[in-house]
């Protein structure tokens, strides 16, 4: 017979908690790490825009056409939101 000699001795179970808990974890962090990637691209693609449309109209800044894209964004609260659960 063959001795098994344990280069590091680890506690009984050692393996299955580690296992469980990186499978868990990468469960939890995978969805959550495409949520980001998504909102980055669609950053990304704002900016993009924001900068082409500089680049057509010079009398533009950047801060206007963010006032323009925050008007256009439908919100949860305030007077608009009211509005619409009324309805």
């Amino acid at each position: 017979t063959t001795a098994l000699n344990a280069i590091i001795d680890v506690p009984l179970g050692f393996f299955t908690v580690t296992g469980l808990s990186l499978g868990i974890f990468n469960a939890i962090m995978r969805p959550v790490n495409r949520q980001v990637l998504e909102e980055r691209a669609w950053q990304s693609r704002l900016d993009e825009a924001r900068v082409e449309r500089m680049a057509q109209d010079p009398t533009l800044t950047e801060l206007d056409l963010i006032r323009e894209e925050a008007e256009a964004v439908v919100g949860p609260y305030g007077p608009d939101a009211m509005e619409r659960r009324e309805r």
